[in-house]
């Protein structure tokens, strides 16, 4: 295989995911633990995991950002993010990696009665006139200290699989996006409208893409993010970095979502 490597994905400068082109094939390579391949319209798909690879790592590749990869071959929004469902619609929680995505996720199924939609891969489907947040995982995954503070009995610092409270929705109207930041001058969690050119720069950052050197996929991408924006509310919700928190945080989320009053 001579595969032309077009893009890649860093995690603390070392290089975790990449995606290229073999002919009329593309490629995602996952450092150390799998590669897929599959034609350009779609088809045949073949997803190989390494030798020695962890089972639990693989498994959620193929639930998670393999997924994601085809869902952009179809055209729907798969974002790097994590999502729950609350009273019939979602919330997506976006940002990079290690600002808190999984376990706002988890603290929402833990305090508010959420349903788990995604953990760290999200699929945003449009339909008619509504886009929809599919259901993609059934696992939070957590590092010690975090399911330590949601009250599970977890050490170390390596994420690990945890059952949700719940998992029982399968999708849910796409309603609430935040993006999420923290700051050492945040009290308690504060949520600040974002709109336009920002709201579309800010899911962007986090698209999942297949295809990323063609003009025309790449103007239906932005088309598309445009569009779920305009759909929905989006805001950025700075808050401290404490793991304490996180039920007035998760409450916080519910309410703003409800359209309460901060």
């Amino acid at each position: 295989m001579s595969v032309r490597w077009l893009a890649e994905s860093l995690d603390r400068g070392v290089v975790a995911a990449r995606v290229g082109r073999d002919g009329d094939r593309l490629v995602a390579d996952w450092t150390g633990r799998a590669r897929l391949s599959v034609k350009s319209d779609g088809s045949d798909v073949e997803f190989v995991p390494n030798a020695g690879a962890d089972a639990r790592e693989v498994d959620k590749l193929r639930h998670g950002a393999v997924k994601l990869l085809l869902a952009h071959l179809r055209g729907s929004i798969p974002l790097h993010a994590s999502a729950v469902a609350i009273d019939g619609r979602s919330v997506v929680l976006v940002g990079a990696s290690h600002l808190g995505k999984s376990t706002l996720a988890a603290a929402l199924c833990e305090y508010a009665g959420a349903s788990l939609l995604g953990d760290d891969a999200v699929v945003i489907e449009r339909r008619a006139d509504r886009f929809h947040v599919v259901a993609l995982d059934e696992l939070h995954w957590l590092d010690g200290a975090s399911a330590t503070a949601l009250g599970r009995d977890v050490h170390g610092a390596e994420k690990v699989p945890l059952e949700p409270r719940r998992v029982d929705v399968k999708s849910a109207p796409a309603d609430v996006v935040l993006h999420l930041e923290f700051s050492d001058d945040a009290g308690e969690a504060r949520f600040v409208p974002v709109v336009g050119l920002d709201a579309i720069a800010g899911l962007l950052a986090q698209l999942t893409r297949f295809v990323v050197d063609d003009p025309v996929v790449a103007k239906r991408d932005l088309g598309t993010l445009a569009e779920l924006i305009d759909r929905t509310r989006v805001a950025r919700l700075v808050r401290p970095r404490r793991l304490d928190l996180l039920r007035e945080t998760a409450l916080a989320i519910v309410a703003f979502a409800n359209g309460e009053p901060s």
